[in-house]
């Protein structure tokens, strides 16, 4: 995924969510393949399915925050942003936020207000 190669990631994950059914890592990378490749409802299906193996995955609420923020849908981004805080802590979401999930998205104005918003 990081290789800038969503397609051949996803289907790697996918095989490899046959073998791992449990591993909410795969399923998190899966959802950010999908997200990656514009699918946002199949990012949500593998998000909530690793939610689903550990519900307090920051990453996870996080990845759903971005692809809510894909479609524009920012009621649903900003209650997932609350979660990632809530398990990250400030700190730990300000560096996740900024630094760590590099995203074009995130540097609109608008979500940087909204971010800000959270973050008071």
């Amino acid at each position: 995924l990081k290789a800038g190669q969503p397609e051949k990631a996803r289907r790697h994950l996918l095989f490899l969510s046959q073998i791992l059914q449990k591993d909410p890592r795969i399923w998190y990378n899966l959802g950010m393949a999908e997200l990656a490749l514009n699918n946002p409802d199949a990012a949500l299906e593998a998000l909530d399915h690793c939610l689903e193996l550990n519900d307090s995955h920051p990453f996870a609420h996080l990845g759903k925050a971005r692809v809510y923020l894909s479609i524009t849908d920012t009621k649903r981004a900003s209650d997932e942003l609350r979660l990632v805080r809530l398990h990250m802590g400030r700190k730990d979401f300000l560096s996740s936020i900024r630094d760590e999930v590099f995203d074009p998205l995130l540097e609109e104005p608008w979500i940087q207000k909204q971010i800000e918003k959270e973050l008071e």
